[in-house]
């Protein structure tokens, strides 16, 4: 037996054949002649609208008038219409994708006129660097098995995209060579509860095959484990007892984050309410965009699990950072949501706020709005919503009832919560991406900071004056000892996965009476003095919640 160390994605201890995903890289398109064609033309049309997406974004930036008008130059130039015809002609015709693009931009560049030498020799630059880009090695392609059995799955690495593509009923563990801790893989298999053990060295060299165990409580993995092994760990591996038959403390929801139809098998979870519905995980795996009819029925077939005096609350698409779907996305190229954080066109937006609303018509519904970080995009998305309702009323098809509600996962959308409170009925902020982008640019921390602790207290404080709920979710929202702080600065909603809300309820039931009070203004003040992790530490202590 080899023993290999790594480190706790999520807890747990499983078992099974190892199942060994190989990766490659995607073929350069330069040097791979055997490449389908149509593929060489989808990939050059999204690289080419990323990067003038990307210019655009520069452009909306504070940015000189110069660096604006050449932004918008080269945008304008890689979007022009006759350009990008000459270049699918040339790739249909078998000449490479990057050749094809030399020769057509160069040559549109060449009979420019009217530009200053610098300025062209800019703008030939940005042309350049975008077709440098076109040869990049950066997509991974994983050959996703059918499991049946049982099975160990061992990677390198894996999207939440390419997992959901998997038989998670099938995975007992999950084996990395790579990952980090604040991704949103680790998210999906938390939730899932499926023991993870990343940072393991050589995994991907065990053979197909090999029997696993994954004690992932102690990051480690066990390669060839004699049977005597495996049943020490069959007696003494925990099954959780908790039960959900408390109710948190009145005027308090606690419910279950989610974002797997899987976890409809495990009982009593959504008893207490779908706390935050994650909707993407529900279709990263989708090979074709989603229809609304699609959509709707996932929906339905959720929703209708959930207890009559129970809440609903579903998040839209978030396909930012390591959520790309499995299916081309495209954002706005122009107005309100164009650069829009959660990577969402305002027509895939409307199609799934249109499911959301019929889904169930006879239960009121809470919509979460995430990465909104400007006032403008906020109205607009309200605006998303109020059509929406305004056409299906119009249409006469009966749709739910539904409160408009915001996550606050970013400083701008801490800053500008005096101005969202007065859209919204209520602020989730997500602790796990705050705490992102409060360490930025260091890694996030797994210490609860000041600068995360303030933020969170700033967004409260808005809350509190606009009289809009404040909830709290991600990965601080399961740290018991937080709840006196958080209850103290007026939160009345958490949203946690499921095997966390009897515990996070107990919790509750056992603390003084004065924890579930409305927002403290004295409480505020002393976190806005804090400075050092010690004095949150101290402060954090003397709330701490009474045996």
């Amino acid at each position: 037996m080899i023993t290999l160390n790594g480190f706790t994605f999520a807890p747990g201890v499983g078992r099974g054949q190892a199942v060994v995903l190989t990766s490659r890289e995607s073929p350069n398109e330069d040097q791979d002649s055997h490449v389908d064609r149509d593929l060489l033309i989808e990939r050059f049309q999204r690289r080419s609208r990323g990067f003038t997406q990307r210019l655009q974004q520069i452009m909306r930036g504070s940015t000189p008038d110069g660096t604006r008008d050449l932004m918008g130059a080269a945008a304008g130039f890689l979007s022009d219409p006759d350009n990008n015809h000459a270049i699918i002609e040339r790739i249909s015709h078998g000449t490479p994708v990057r050749q094809s693009c030399r020769e057509v931009l160069m040559s549109a560049l060449a009979g420019l006129g009217g530009s200053g030498l610098e300025q062209g020799e800019q703008l030939r630059g940005l042309i350049e660097e975008f077709i440098r880009s076109l040869g990049e090695r950066n997509e991974i392609i994983h050959p996703l098995p059918e499991l049946k059995d049982p099975a160990v799955v061992v990677a390198r690495d894996l999207t939440p995209a390419a997992f959901m593509c998997l038989n998670t009923d099938a995975i007992s563990a999950v084996v990395l060579e790579g990952g980090h801790s604040s991704g949103h893989l680790g998210v999906l298999l938390r939730e899932l509860q499926i023991p993870t053990v990343f940072g393991i060295a050589g995994a991907t060299s065990i053979d197909d095959g090999t029997l696993l165990l994954v004690d992932a409580n102690n990051g480690a993995v066990m390669v060839g484990p004699p049977q005597e092994i495996l049943d020490k760990y069959e007696r003494n591996q925990a099954i959780s007892g908790d039960e959900l038959d408390e109710e948190p403390p009145r005027g308090i929801t606690v419910a279950c984050s989610m974002g797997t139809m899987r976890e409809l098998q495990s009982g009593n979870a959504l008893r207490h309410g779908l706390g935050l519905l994650r909707s993407e995980f529900l279709f990263l795996g989708c090979e074709q965009e989603p229809s609304c009819e699609e959509m709707q029925q996932v929906f339905s077939r959720l929703f209708a699990k959930i207890p009559a005096h129970a809440p609903i609350t579903a998040r839209t698409f978030d396909f930012a950072g390591d959520k790309r779907p499995r299916f081309e996305t495209c954002a706005d190229d122009q107005g309100p949501l164009a650069g829009y954080g959660a990577a969402v066109s305002t027509r895939l937006l409307q199609k799934e706020l249109r499911a959301l609303l019929c889904a169930l018509p006879e239960r009121r519904i809470t919509i979460v709005f995430p990465l909104i970080t400007r006032h403008s995009e906020c109205r607009c998305i309200r605006d998303l919503l109020d059509g929406e309702i305004q056409a299906l009323k119009g249409q006469g098809i009966p749709h739910s009832e539904c409160d408009f509600a915001l996550m606050v996962e970013t400083p701008a959308a801490v800053l500008t919560a005096p101005a969202f409170a007065s859209l919204s009925s209520m602020f989730i902020i997500g602790t796990s991406s705050l705490a992102e982008y409060a360490a930025a640019p260091r890694p996030a921390d797994n210490a609860f900071t000041p600068a995360l602790a303030k933020m969170i207290a700033i967004a409260c404080r808005a809350a509190c004056n606009a009289r809009v709920q404040v909830g709290i979710a991600g990965r601080f929202a399961t740290r018991l000892e937080l709840l006196p702080l958080f209850m103290r600065l007026g939160v009345t909603y958490i949203s946690v996965d499921g095997p966390m809300v009897p515990r996070i309820i107990t919790a509750l039931q056992r603390s003084p009476t004065e924890v579930h009070s409305s927002f403290n203004p004295g409480l505020y003040q002393r976190v806005m003095e804090i400075d050092t992790g010690a004095e949150l530490s101290e402060l954090i202590n003397s709330l701490s919640i009474s045996e």
